[in-house]
């Protein structure tokens, strides 16, 4: 072959592979496809995810404000698996999901930037305050991973990340927060678009927790739902079935059973129930006064016959752990000075992973706190949600609170039962407590609206600490995500909640081995590139001499 013919034909193979370049980038344009070769597949949206964007009416806008150019690394990472979550619903959607970065602090200046920032905390967001090393001194920056979900007139705020409490790794906060960012996400388009706010009914009239005492939960139930009290002896059985959750916290008097016969047909009827309850009594204030008391059962007889029907036993106990909070005790001569003391009736609970509910939670803590037992139940599923720790000890009613329990050097072996249930999900088509117990008459009367012996399927959850509910955590315990964990759980119809148990594994770099390794790495990635391009070289001018000789 001749020199002109081998270099028109290396000019031919030339102009082809710049044509197929340019063809690829053309297509690219139009046709988007992207392989997820992860072990976990941890870029793939679910199905539930598409179902929920296919039914979309109308754009959705998302305003995230978790941008700058000085985030620190891990911020920029829960940025762009943001960015990329969103582009991945826009292209889905063809377009559907419209969203914009926005850095807070370049909107405004000076006292107009307190204004804004007012403005963003009254719209549902919350920020972050970050401390940076860098520089001679210590500066503090406000960082607002969060995100604005508009849709036509509605608004919903959406925390990018989850809440760090005391003595949780930085880096597995984010981890779990990159974890929920699909559901996070698919969750509030949900409720912006949504017709309107579920109902939630707070059931009072036998001594519940009072709307003061639980001003804190009320307040981050009102975000995504309509909250009303409810005294339940004052309607007739049919009312509870407009609400879409029935709330019951630590009642202390026996319901009748009319208003238990409204809760079961309400449960019948395919009506979700949260239950806090309390089994025994403890008289605090008397501390005060006494070095000791003792407890008191609460009247509570039928309430514990109507749940042991659904397949729950709430026992009459309280539980100590091993791993539990600690109480302030007065120290001193003039009894001025606090000092914290470990209190096992106070136990540490531990979430179960393997659930929704309690995916990516910290520990809860609860306060005396009872036992729950599952009672055999065809058809029903019985899933425990909190437990105490493999240290446990349960003590039997009547129980003697002793002050003087704070001066003792507790040990883990006097603490010798295993775990035990506190917080337990019910699910399933449960059977009617009423079921041939009701005469013809009361059949009849359209006050006690249409009896079902045999119920829809439905869920529920019992929680022996009624006082879950009530009090702050002060930032070391997940008690309040735990709860609106339930309370979204029992709700959902569409299993989007389900998308909180999307995982993958969290590969941690070794810190120690990469400050020891550095310098060899540092040298292998400079020459290991410089190495094979000049071997490479060689190689090339090696057969093009044997070619062209």
């Amino acid at each position: 072959m001749s020199s002109r013919s081998k270099k028109a034909n290396t000019i031919t193979q030339l102009v082809l592979v710049v044509a197929l370049i340019a063809i690829v980038n053309l297509l690219g344009q139009f046709i988007y496809t992207r392989l997820d070769l992860t072990l976990d597949q941890r870029f793939t949206l679910s199905d539930i995810t598409k179902l929920q964007l296919e039914q979309l009416e109308g754009t959705i806008y998302a305003e995230v404000y978790l941008e700058g150019d000085e985030l620190e690394p891990g911020f920029k990472k829960l940025r762009d698996a943001t960015r990329d979550m969103l582009n991945e619903f826009n292209i889905l959607t063809d377009g559907m999901v419209q969203f914009a970065f926005i850095n807070p602090d370049e909107q405004a200046d000076g006292e107009d930037k307190y204004n804004y920032f007012q403005q963003l905390q009254q719209q549902g967001l919350n920020y972050t305050e970050v401390s940076d090393f860098s520089g001679t001194e210590l500066k503090r920056k406000i960082i607002w991973p969060c995100a604005l979900i508009k849709y036509g007139e509605k608004s919903v705020p959406v925390q990018l990340l989850m809440n760090q409490l005391g003595g949780q790794d930085p880096s597995m906060v984010l981890h779990n927060s990159i974890m929920r960012l699909e559901y996070e996400l698919v969750a509030a388009i949900k409720r912006a678009t949504g017709k309107s706010k579920p109902r939630v009914a707070i059931v009072a009239g036998h001594g519940e927790l009072s709307t003061e005492q639980t001003q804190e939960f009320l307040a981050d139930l009102k975000v995504n739902y309509d909250v009303e009290r409810m005294s339940l002896p004052h309607y007739k059985p049919g009312k509870l079935e407009e609400y879409d959750l029935a709330i019951v916290a630590k009642p202390d008097s026996n319901f009748s059973d009319v208003d238990l016969y409204k809760l079961d047909q309400y449960i019948m009827n395919g009506g979700k129930v949260l239950w806090l309850l309390d089994a025994l009594h403890i008289h605090l204030d008397s501390l005060r006064k006494n070095p000791w008391t003792v407890s008191d059962k609460y009247p509570l007889k039928n309430l514990r016959g109507l749940l042991y029907n659904y397949g729950v036993r709430l026992n009459e106990n309280f539980v100590q752990d091993y791993n539990s909070h600690s109480i302030p005790i007065k120290m001193g001569k003039d009894g001025q000075v606090d000092e914290r003391r470990k209190w096992p009736f106070y136990p540490i609970l531990i979430p179960q992973e393997q659930h929704p509910i309690t995916k990516g939670v910290g520990p809860v803590w609860a306060r005396f706190a009872s036992t729950l037992d599952t009672v055999r139940k065809p058809g029903i599923s019985k899933i425990p949600l909190l437990i105490t720790s493999p240290n446990s000890k349960v003590l039997p009613h009547p129980v003697r609170i002793d002050l003087q329990m704070t001066s003792f050097n507790f040990e883990p072996s006097h603490f010798n039962q295993p775990s035990q249930t506190v917080a337990l999900l019910l699910e399933g088509a449960f059977t009617s407590d009423f079921k041939n117990r009701l005469q013809p008459e009361t059949l009849e009367n359209k006050d006690f609206s249409n009896f079902k012996s045999n119920g829809e399927p439905t869920k529920q959850i019992v929680i022996s600490d009624g006082d879950m509910a009530y009090g702050n955590t002060n930032g070391y315990f997940d008690n309040k995500a735990f709860l609106m964990n339930c309370v979204d759980y029992l709700i959902d119809n569409s299993k989007v909640f389900s998308l909180r148990a999307k995982n993958y594994r969290l590969r941690m770099l070794n810190i120690a081995k990469a400050k020891e390794e550095k310098s060899f790495w540092t040298i292998v990635n400079l020459s290991l590139p410089i190495t094979i391009v000049i071997l490479f070289g060689l190689f090339f001018n090696y057969l093009r001499k044997r070619r062209y000789k």
